[in-house]
């Protein structure tokens, strides 16, 4: 019995080194498949935060090209509708007599015209029929001036729309602020003082 144990011995000396060799490998390629999944993962992650830092990067570049462009946009739409409507002060100057215009109504004028000019380039740039319409208000309210329709009536109808150009701002969420936002703003509120020191007046 000694004799036969001694024989079968080293077989299960060898079997037990062949499982252990076969246990040792097998989680060896665990580990290895592991550590791919790992790299992986962590490859994806770095490919996806690099794509959003990219975006991020393109976003900051549009706000900085649209920040910096807007003065000369709106410089250009102001002594566009300057030009515009000189004619129309002119031909009304020569034709009528009792047609008076002081450097109040000027001011009112350069004023409306600002205003229109930021409203046309916000439509502009991002095509908002709202922002049309409110330039065109404005201009139109100027020629109406200039053509010589009642002013008292223009005056009150003035002060009713920019007023509502303030409300309709703030309940937006006050967009712009930091650039021609405010300065568009601080000059509807002087717009509507002069109109209402007009109306007042008259």
């Amino acid at each position: 019995m000694s004799i036969v144990l001694l024989l079968a011995s080293p077989g299960i000396l060898i079997v037990n080194d062949d499982d252990k060799t076969k246990t040792s490998s097998t989680t060896s390629h665990q580990e290895e498949g592991h550590h791919d999944k790992e790299g992986q993962s962590h490859g994806a992650e770095g490919q996806t935060e690099e794509g959003h830092s990219h975006e991020g990067e393109g976003q900051s570049e549009g706000e900085a090209g649209f920040a910096s462009g807007w003065p000369t946009m709106i410089g250009g739409l102001f002594l566009l509708g300057t030009v515009a409507t000189a004619p129309v002060y002119q031909y009304t100057n020569k034709r009528r007599q009792d047609f008076s215009v002081s450097s109040v109504h000027l001011f009112v004028a350069l004023l409306a015209l600002f205003t229109a000019a930021v409203h046309l380039y916000l439509f502009l740039e991002h095509g908002s029929l709202i922002m049309l319409f409110a330039g065109l208000g404005f201009l139109g309210g100027i020629g109406l001036f200039f053509v010589g329709i009642n002013r008292q009536y223009l005056y009150l109808v003035g002060i009713l729309f920019t007023a509502v150009q303030i409300l309709l701002w703030v309940n937006d969420g006050m967009p712009h602020l930091g650039s021609f936002g405010l300065i568009d703003k601080v000059v509807q509120t002087l717009l509507i003082v002069t109109l209402g020191y007009l109306y007042l007046k008259r």
